[in-house]
């Protein structure tokens, strides 16, 4: 029989991985075109694109904390306090993926009016 906590914890923490990892990731791709990009029309274009990645992958960093915290209280069956840390936790998930979202429009944007 499948264990659903585990599949569960599974699936949360491959959320999270994938929040920081899309958001480091395309800061790091800007990163190391900015040489290059910083000396044309898009360098003052590039700062909240960076912004907004550098904020989304701190969000998917702070979901390890609350992830932990609600599997502390449900350890200690405080279910009601571990579900307000999940749901802060999946709220975090969604505005980490909405800052990539609005990096990738911000920097497209940019791009499209060179």
């Amino acid at each position: 029989m499948a264990d659903y906590r585990e599949i569960s914890q599974q699936y949360a923490q491959g959320g999270i991985k994938s929040v920081i990892l899309i958001n480091a990731g395309a800061a790091v791709a800007l990163l190391s075109q900015s040489a290059a990009l910083a000396e044309g029309p898009l360098a003052s274009a590039l700062v909240c694109p960076m912004l907004l990645w550098a904020m989304g992958t701190a969000l998917g960093a702070s979901t390890w904390v609350l992830a932990f915290l609600s599997t502390r209280h449900v350890d200690r069956n405080e279910i009601a306090t571990a579900d307000k840390y999940m749901y802060w936790g999946l709220a975090t998930i969604a505005a980490s993926l909405l800052t990539f979202v609005l990096g990738c429009i911000l920097l497209a944007r940019a791009l499209g009016q060179v």
